[in-house]
């Protein structure tokens, strides 16, 4: 596997999963679907626009390497990809065939991964966690949990609601929705989430660089 990031910005590695300023967000015109199921959907909707459980998702361009790298937004697409097929979040290679994957998990105060630990964050192959150690802020500001994960699930959505009625937003802050819940058919889904089980922790320092 490869330890390196596809493109660089300033000196510095992006993950596969940044967004690029070019890499637009785009917002049809919102509509209810007739019939049955009766739900938000898009005008000029394409099959691309949904998951396989049918939730809509964000439509975003893609021009990977276009402008700027916007190291603190995420590509809706390139993460809900990573979480499908396991993908390392930096380097971008598929991670599936193997037994276990490497989960690097911020803001855990210094709590272990534990079973069912809901999180939008893909993993991490071994080679790159180094990588995200040292350039990541999120990760350098301490506090980070690691561990490799057997049995990573996927549960629902990170999404912004909206008003079945007026459709608009209900709130500008977004919730997290499991597939299968009502609200899931009035969302708009922008980063996937898993629950990750049969977790085994890892120190932190036994990941760090060695040189």
């Amino acid at each position: 596997m490869s330890a390196f990031a596809r493109f660089t910005h300033n000196g510095l590695p992006v993950p596969y999963v940044t967004r690029w300023e070019h890499e637009t967000v785009i917002h049809p015109k919102l509509t209810v679907q007739p019939g049955l199921p009766h739900r938000l959907a898009f005008a000029d909707e394409t099959p691309y626009d949904r998951d396989s459980f049918d939730v809509l998702w964000l439509r975003v361009s893609i021009r990977p390497g276009k402008g700027r790298a916007l190291f603190k937004d995420v590509h809706a697409l390139r993460q809900r990809r990573a979480m499908l097929d396991l993908m390392c979040q930096i380097c971008g290679v598929p991670m599936f065939k193997e037994d276990r994957q490497l989960w690097l998990l911020a803001g855990m105060g210094g709590v272990p991964i534990g079973e069912g630990e809901l999180t939008t964050s893909p993993p991490v192959c071994r080679p790159c966690a180094p990588v995200a150690l040292r350039y990541c802020p999120r990760l350098q500001a301490g506090r980070v949990a690691a561990a490799w994960v057997r049995s990573p699930y996927g549960w629902g959505v990170e999404a912004f609601v909206y008003d079945p009625e007026s459709l608009r937003m209900v709130s500008p802050e977004p919730q997290q929705i499991q597939y299968h819940d009502p609200l899931a058919q009035w969302a708009v889904a922008f980063r996937s989430v898993v629950t990750l089980r049969d977790c085994t922790p890892v120190r932190i320092q036994d990941l760090a660089d060695t040189k």
